[in-house]
């Protein structure tokens, strides 16, 4: 982005406001920020509450626990 700007011609800035250009870019840039670490962090969050929630049924109750895992194969082929 910052190569872009750079090679763009003087004219150009002339023409546009560089304040109103780097506050979009600013911008833009925050937002794509934002939703990469929302994404990831989301992701990782239920991963671990999925591995806490599966453990928990595990000690609680092994059967249990094998019952509930026997269609797991199955929504993941199915998904």
């Amino acid at each position: 982005m910052v190569t872009k700007l750079q090679n763009l011609s003087v004219a150009y800035y002339h023409r546009h406001q560089v304040g109103s250009m780097i506050s979009c870019v600013v911008h833009d840039s925050e937002v794509l920020h934002g939703l990469m670490q929302q994404i990831t962090g989301g992701f990782l969050l239920q991963i671990v509450q999925l591995v806490g929630v599966g453990a928990m049924l595990v000690w609680i109750n092994p059967k249990l626990a094998l019952f509930t895992l026997i269609p797991v194969p199955m929504v993941i082929l199915g998904s």
